[in-house]
């Protein structure tokens, strides 16, 4: 099962795996982040250095976790 965060703050459980959403939305505008989210690429506001191999993403929604991305990444990420 998996949570859905939309942008107006709404919060909805989805009765399917990650890989599923990751498979059917479309790779321009989202990116699994880590094994637990896949993202909107819209929705970062922007990066910071959190570790030497990590970033922390802010995101334009709430949400109560990190969004931590391995900086080898980032690259991926940005250029998509």
């Amino acid at each position: 099962m998996v949570f859905v965060y939309t942008n107006n703050g709404e919060k909805y459980l989805l009765y399917k795996i990650l890989y599923y959403f990751e498979s059917v939305c479309n790779l321009q505008l989202f990116y699994c982040i880590n094994r637990q989210m896949l993202i909107a690429k819209s929705t970062i506001t922007f990066f910071e250095p959190f570790s030497n191999r990590k970033i922390l993403l802010h995101l334009a929604i709430r949400y109560s976790k990190k969004a931590i991305v391995n900086r080898l990444k980032i690259s991926d990420l940005k250029s998509g």
